[in-house]
């Protein structure tokens, strides 16, 4: 027998941890669509949702988003939610970190304004591209162009390419490090084009 029901429904992701508020090192949370009849909710971790309605045998759909949103350090970007993540909350430095298969994204947040350029210098040198030819690269960043360094390190036969971007906040500067590791090739992968895309397309500072 069919059942009609008057439903209100309060949907719980119970399986994700509500993330402290301040907690720069928490990793962003996936959103979900919940879709019921045809109609679409969005879904936040740890955050209840009312659906109210009339419902017979209703068709319920749980989607999961394809990015992650980050929004710390007084940036904000989508980006793969299966890229990998880590975070550290050092009292002079903030990093964080996030790894797909071949791309890397490094964003280093220092608690007082500095220059980058020592830091890079040791980078190379820590990666064995001290000696390597540096170029100025330009890569567009939501709607505006920012123009920074470009290197490559590696050995072996495999190739790391490197992208360093200084980004002015109202937090102060911030280092962004796209690395990309295209194996023996030295063009860009696949997968950094792609996410590159994403990231990049979605991409706001805090001014």
């Amino acid at each position: 027998m069919k059942t009609t029901l008057i439903l209100a429904l309060t949907f719980t992701l119970l399986s994700v941890p509500s993330r402290a508020v301040d907690d720069e090192t928490a990793e962003p949370p996936v959103a979900y669509t919940l879709t019921v009849d045809g109609k679409q909710h969005a879904i936040e971790d740890g955050k209840p949702v009312e659906i109210a309605g009339k419902f017979e045998n209703p068709k319920v759909v749980l989607t999961a988003s394809k990015v992650r949103t980050f929004a710390y350090g007084g940036l904000k970007f989508d980006y793969p939610a299966q890229m990998g993540w880590e975070a550290d909350d050092n009292p002079a430095m903030k990093t964080w970190t996030l790894e797909g298969n071949d791309l890397t994204i490094l964003l280093f947040a220092p608690v007082v304004a500095m220059d980058f350029g020592d830091m890079l210098a040791e980078m190379k040198d820590g990666m064995g591209a001290k000696d390597s030819k540096s170029a100025k690269c330009k890569r567009s960043f939501g709607k505006e162009e920012i123009e920074g360094e470009a290197f490559t390190a590696g050995g072996f036969g495999t190739t790391i390419m490197i992208e360093a971007y200084t980004i002015k906040t109202a937090k102060g500067p911030r280092l962004l490090m796209l690395q990309d590791s295209p194996g023996f090739r030295e063009t860009q992968s696949d997968e950094a084009k792609t996410f590159l895309k994403t990231i990049c397309e979605s991409f706001s500072v805090a001014k």
